[in-house]
C-alpha cells in the first residue's frame, strides 16, 4: 500500500491518522474512496479535535466562537465523517490517546434539493453549539458543563442547495459524549454518507 492509499484508509476507517497539514487534508479529499463529487463538494461532514486550555480548572469555558479562539489549543487530529456523528471517550482516545480536555469542531453543508426544514436531536456531555448559516440554532445554556443532556433545536428553515453547518463541542473531565441525529423534512437521517452532507468546496 503506498503512502497515499495508507492514509486514505486510515483516516476513512478511523484509524489515528492525524491530518499534520492542509495539504494532507486535500490529498485525503480528493483522493479517498466512499466520496460524492457534486458541484465539487465532498461527501460528509469534516470534524477537527483541539488540545482545550482553559477547562481544567472545571469553571472556565472555551470561546463559543470556537478555534482559534480563547481555549482552542492545537489542533490534534483531522478527518472526515460518513456516518452518524457518534463521538465518546472511544472515538476521542482512538483519534488523540485521550479523552478530556479536548474541543471538537464539525462543519461542511448540510444540501437540499428544495426549500425545506432542518431540525437537530442532540445529547451532550459536556457542551456544544450549533450554527446553521452562522446562525445560533440551539439554546446559549447548552455551551456549559453539564452530564448527558437531551437538546432540541427548534425547526428551522433550510434553503434549497448548501447551507453551511458548524457544529461545536467541548468535553472537559469524565465521561464524554455527544450524539446529534439530522431530520430534513420528515425524513431522519441515520448518517453523513446519504447525499445531503458536504464537508469542501473546490474553489
Amino acid at each position: 500500500m503506498n503512502d497515499y492509499n495508507a492514509k486514505n484508509n486510515a483516516a476513512a476507517t478511523g484509524n489515528s491518522f492525524k491530518f499534520q497539514t492542509d495539504a494532507d487534508r486535500m490529498k485525503y479529499l480528493l483522493g479517498s474512496k466512499g466520496q460524492s463529487r457534486v458541484s465539487g463538494y465532498y461527501e460528509g461532514l469534516y470534524a477537527s479535535i483541539y488540545a482545550l486550555t482553559v477547562v481544567q480548572d472545571g469553571n472556565t469555558l472555551p470561546s463559543i466562537n470556537g478555534p482559534p479562539a480563547t481555549g482552542w489549543g492545537n489542533r490534534l487530529w483531522s478527518g472526515p465523517i460518513l456516518d452518524a456523528i457518534n463521538i465518546g471517550d472511544k472515538f476521542l482516545q482512538d483519534r488523540t490517546s485521550r479523552s478530556d480536555y479536548l474541543g471538537v469542531e464539525i462543519a461542511g453543508y448540510v444540501y437540499s434539493a428544495g426549500a425545506s426544514t432542518l431540525r437537530l436531536n442532540i445529547i451532550s456531555d459536556d457542551g456544544v453549539m450549533v450554527y446553521l448559516n452562522n446562525e445560533q440554532i440551539i439554546p446559549l445554556a447548552s455551551w456549559a458543563y453539564q452530564g448527558p443532556t437531551p437538546i432540541n433545536s427548534a425547526v428551522v428553515p433550510l434553503n434549497a442547495g448548501y447551507t453551511p453547518i458548524r457544529i461545536l463541542y467541548f468535553e472537559g473531565g469524565g465521561g464524554s459524549q455527544l450524539n446529534v441525529n439530522f431530520s430534513i423534512g420528515n425524513t431522519r437521517l441515520q448518517n453523513l454518507g446519504c447525499a445531503c452532507f458536504y464537508n469542501y468546496k473546490q474553489m
